[in-house]
């Protein structure tokens, strides 16, 4: 792991937005609010596979961050402030 130390100066991660956008409430189906930021609960496949799909490149988002934290690499993490 001291590797990464070396070889890695610094990480940028863009975990795609598309199902955290508050543009979704806006057009009438929000599938994610300020309380369920993991998703609303619904019947709708689709629209809970958006939300899947989301949330796992979130917890990869995540995942990474935890390793830069850890061996002390600065990142950045660009989404809009009002995403869920």
């Amino acid at each position: 792991m001291q590797r990464f130390r070396n070889d890695i100066h610094a990480v940028m991660i863009a975990t795609p937005c598309a199902s955290f956008s508050v543009a979704q409430a806006r057009s009438g189906i929000a599938i994610r609010s300020q309380v369920c930021p993991r998703g609303l609960p619904t019947s709708d496949a689709r629209v809970q596979d958006r939300l899947s799909l989301g949330n796992r490149l979130l917890d990869i988002s995540v995942w990474v961050i935890r390793l830069c934290n850890r061996f002390g690499i600065p990142y950045i993490l660009m989404n809009p402030v009002s995403s869920y």
